[in-house]
């Protein structure tokens, strides 16, 4: 009941609402209205964007350190999660044309910095995370092709760890090692995909798409595409004699 108050709070009071859609997560709108009200605070571009880029890295510093800690908080968390898409694979355009999602870039790799990205690492077994812990403790890891996967989702700025969890894991723990990454580009999905925090939506037909598996991937997409927008309309402007 108590639960069912709040939301009924949050809802009522109607501050930002992606596309109309009904937001079901405490944490995502209550982020979403910060950035608003922080924006909306602000007339100079620069420091609306000064303002974004903080409140972006912050969340991604709590994004890296909460994916590594969660097997400690419960052991069995990602088993269920390894499989799940970090980000929908396709989305439909205004005319319900199915497209893919992502892109390569023209690098197509990047570098990761174990020490510094903001990483999305899953390792589910706390057995082979200490084994990797204890290994790597006086040793730097070593990029192995073969064993360390991962992909970079540009602009949004966030790695996502494919395998090689428990070893990353160890890396990202001890701020120390580099992998190659990957590197896709899902600007195309701005205009075509929204969220609530807990489900990723078609903005067309606002039918779902897939589950988010964390909240702060969402609040980091929207955020991105504020920033994005942002820009646009500035550049846009700034062409006007």
């Amino acid at each position: 009941m108590l639960l069912k108050s709040l939301l009924r709070r949050w809802l009522s009071k109607k501050e930002y609402v992606f596309g109309d859609l009904p937001i079901s997560s405490g944490s995502f709108i209550h982020s979403m209205n910060t950035a608003k009200k922080s924006l909306d605070s602000e007339e100079d571009l620069e420091q609306k964007l000064v303002l974004l880029d903080f409140m972006i890295q912050v969340i991604k510093n709590d994004l890296t350190a909460n994916s590594l800690a969660t097997t400690f908080y419960d052991e069995h968390f990602f088993e269920n999660h390894l499989s799940a898409s970090f980000f929908p694979m396709f989305y439909y355009n205004q005319s319900g044309i199915k497209k893919s999602t992502y892109s390569l870039t023209k690098k197509g790799r990047r570098m990761v910095n174990l020490a510094e990205d903001c990483i999305f690492v899953t390792p589910w077994n706390t057995q082979k995370l200490q084994k990797t812990v204890t290994t790597l403790h006086h040793h730097n890891l070593e990029y192995l092709p073969e064993t360390h996967f991962s992909t970079y989702y540009f602009p949004l700025g966030i790695w996502r760890i494919e395998n090689g969890y428990h070893s990353i894991s160890a890396g990202i723990g001890y701020k120390k090692g580099e992998i190659l990454s990957k590197e896709i580009d899902i600007t195309n999905s701005f205009p075509h995909i929204t969220t609530d925090g807990t489900y990723w939506y078609n903005t067309h037909t606002r039918g779902r798409l897939s589950r988010v598996l964390d909240f702060r991937i969402a609040v980091i997409y929207e955020m991105t595409k504020l920033k994005a927008k942002l820009i646009n309309e500035t550049a846009e402007s700034n062409s006007y004699p």
